[in-house]
């Protein structure tokens, strides 16, 4: 079974050219691009409380972006949240989210609370690259 929607003027049942549809089942707008990580540090015990950093892509448009993150103090606990993710413990409020650009994402990281440690936020991340090479603008 085929599944299509046509923008205002155009036959669904007829059209074929992918720039005159909304969405067709036949044509797959995104496709899996790339992946990666990046850690974030606060060192807690020079009285910082947050931190971010970025990684670059050549996409020159805003992606589709599915990122994840591990906070933890010493050893990686290989459980990754969704971001933004806000989570407690006994004392710390950690918090870790990210923002695009048409060139960057920026991950951000952040405690609230009492701690002396050194937090790592392990993102990761996931690109998807828009496959009919549309744009669109935010």
């Amino acid at each position: 079974m085929k599944f299509v929607i046509a923008k205002p003027g155009y036959d669904a049942s007829t059209e074929t050219n992918p720039a005159n549809l909304i969405i067709s089942s036949d044509y797959s707008t995104l496709k899996y691009d790339s992946t990666g990580n990046k850690l974030v540090q606060i060192d807690a015990s020079t009285d910082a409380v947050a931190a971010s950093g970025y990684i670059t892509h050549n996409l020159n448009y805003y992606p589709y972006v599915e990122v994840y993150v591990d906070a933890y103090i010493g050893s990686p606990t290989g459980e990754y949240k969704y971001c933004p993710y806000v989570g407690d413990g006994a004392s710390v409020l950690a918090t870790a989210t990210y923002t695009l650009t048409k060139t960057k994402i920026i991950f951000y990281a952040g405690i609230e609370g009492f701690s002396t440690s050194v937090w790592n936020f392990y993102f990761k991340y996931f690109i998807f690259k828009n496959k009919l090479n549309y744009s669109w603008t935010i």
